[in-house]
């Protein structure tokens, strides 16, 4: 299956956490971002946390909805990575070679996810 016009792909929790858990232990990643809650209508709010790598992005977007006392949360892998920062993690010399060595591309991880994970992935998205 061509990956390379796959911008993002929404998955299920589970697999979610797994993908993140896995970065996580080999320390991929390099940057987070909480965008903080901000209005999305007049009912609603949006929070967005991102977590980057060099290749790759995880964002899990969460929308309240104040009169029904309900929320929902979306995962996403996201064709969209970010270098180290001065201030942010993995800021070292040493590992920002490692970084670039051991980091997989976009299209690296989604094809085993496409894949073996099917019954795991909400929606594709493509260019």
């Amino acid at each position: 299956m061509d990956t390379l016009n796959i911008v993002e792909i929404s998955l299920a929790r589970e697999l979610f956490y797994e993908i993140e858990k896995w970065c996580k232990n080999r320390d991929l990643m390099t940057t987070h971002y909480n965008h903080g809650w901000k209005p999305l209508s007049p009912n609603e709010n949006i929070l967005v946390n991102r977590d980057y790598t060099l290749n790759f992005c995880l964002q899990q977007t969460k929308i309240d909805n104040f009169n029904q006392g309900t929320g929902k949360t979306y995962y996403k892998i996201v064709r969209s990575g970010r270098p180290v920062t001065k201030y942010g993690r993995n800021n070292e010399e040493k590992n920002i070679k490692r970084l670039k060595d051991n980091t997989p591309s976009f299209d690296q991880m989604v094809y085993p996810i496409i894949n073996e994970y099917q019954h795991q992935i909400r929606k594709i998205k493509r260019r």
